[in-house]
Order: C-alpha cells, then structure tokens, then sequence
C-alpha cells in the first residue's frame, strides 16, 4: 500500500514535469516575446486548471516570469498576464537537449 502511493506520488511528479517543459518549450518555440496566459494555453493544448498549477511552479523554480500588463486601449477585461522564459529556463532547455 505505502509503496503503491509512493509510485503513484511519482508518476505525479513526472507528469507535472511533462506538462511543465511542455509550457516551456511552447514559450521558447512559438515567441520569444511574452505571451499571454490564455495564449499560451491555447498553443500547448493545455487546459487552464491543470496549466496553472504546472505555470505557477515554472515560476516557483524560476523557470518563467510571469508580468502584469494593462490592455491595449479599446480592448476590455482584467489586465494581461505576460509569460516569458527566464535565462535558466533557456538553459534547462538547452541541457536537456530540447530542440523548440
């Protein structure tokens, strides 16, 4: 039983590293210029549940920057939240050999 949840603690974690560089090699490969949130949900086909998790441990590890942004004029809603690769994002994907 412990060892079962073990396993399955881990086949999280490997998940949540999946969707993770997934995020991130969507950044690095489609704008090397900040993107929105919902854009960068719409590129990876990740849904925004679990894609918020995943970015907002990006951000703890220090992986990505998240910025806080008003709209253009005209446009309407909340304020945009731009996403970018930090350089030790770049370089965790340049080490693991992921070619964007």
């Amino acid at each position: 039983m412990i060892l079962q949840q073990q396993i399955d603690r881990n086949d999280d974690e490997i998940s949540d590293n999946k969707a993770m560089l997934k995020l991130m090699v969507t950044l690095y490969k489609y704008h090397p210029h900040p993107i929105p949130t919902n854009k960068l949900y719409e590129l990876a086909n990740s849904s925004n549940n679990y894609g918020g998790i995943v970015l907002s441990k990006a951000v703890q590890m220090g992986f990505v920057v998240r910025k806080r942004v008003q709209k253009p004029p005209g446009e309407r809603g909340n304020d945009m939240i731009l996403n970018s690769l930090t350089t030790k994002g770049k370089e965790l994907l340049e080490e693991l050999g992921i070619n964007a």
